[in-house]
């Protein structure tokens, strides 16, 4: 069992100021079979107006509503989680509906997967190749950026290598969805995969070609990114957003 001390802090900022913002958050640590959350803390503006509940996949949200003008808003989650190697239990959903194409994850193209027998090390193979196919390249994407484009280009970042393998897995019968959180060392959110094995949830990251054990803090799961976005509003006014994401990750001793 390993302990993390972890800190994330968004600030968004907007051109003009806004008025009726709805806010629904994804940033507090998912309880789950490997992860165990020892202390937490949501801090925000307006936070007796901030409210959790869960969504339609089991993700913890938080949801508010902001109804006085305001071109800045910052909030912070932070504490502490104990973990377990890598394992997610099977969950209420059916794992085959991990099966089906997603918005992002649709691809036409034809790429050759190797194919086992065992889901975990087709997996994992799987996981190899993309970290072969792609060159990680920041802003070569955006979040609405779909797989067969990325195929195209043989660019991205974390959200790419995670979709390419999810639709791959897909295509060779295993049930894959996207997973997003905090990683030791990177300064922003990241994403991976999660694969089902037969019984349980695996993680495995292809953007760093691994299976993963310690140091992935879940905050969400979803068929693709659009399912989980970590932060999602809308407002009154034609204001450019902007984000500044600020994570560290600290394993205890």
């Amino acid at each position: 069992m390993k302990s993390f001390l972890f800190n994330y802090q968004t600030i968004v900022r907007f051109s003009q100021p806004i008025i009726d913002h709805a806010i629904l958050l994804r940033c507090l640590p998912a309880r789950c079979l490997y992860q165990d959350i020892q202390e937490e803390h949501l801090i925000a503006g307006e936070r007796n107006r901030l409210h959790e509940s869960e969504d339609g996949f089991g993700n913890r949200v938080v949801y508010g509503y902001l109804d006085n003008p305001h071109s800045r808003w910052a909030y912070t989650c932070c504490g502490i989680v104990t973990q377990t190697p890598y394992l997610v239990e099977r969950g209420n959903l059916p794992p085959d509906m991990y099966l089906a194409p997603s918005k992002l994850t649709t691809m036409k193209e034809k790429t050759q997967t190797c194919h086992r027998g065992n889901a975990t090390e087709d997996a994992m193979a799987i996981c190899e190749q993309v970290n072969g196919l792609l060159t990680y390249t920041p802003s070569a994407t955006t979040i609405e950026t779909r797989v067969d484009e990325v195929m195209r280009t043989g660019r991205g970042v974390c959200q790419d290598y995670a979709h390419l393998m999810i639709a791959l897995c897909r295509k060779a019968g295993i049930p894959a969805r996207y997973a997003c959180g905090f990683v030791e060392g990177t300064g922003t959110t990241h994403a991976w995969v999660e694969i089902f094995d037969g019984q349980h949830w695996i993680g495995m990251d292809p953007t760093y070609n691994q299976l993963i054990e310690y140091g992935y803090v879940k905050l969400a799961h979803g068929r693709d990114a659009a399912d989980c976005p970590v932060n999602r509003g809308c407002y009154k006014n034609a204001a450019i957003e902007e984000n500044e994401i600020i994570v560290t990750l600290e394993e205890l001793t």
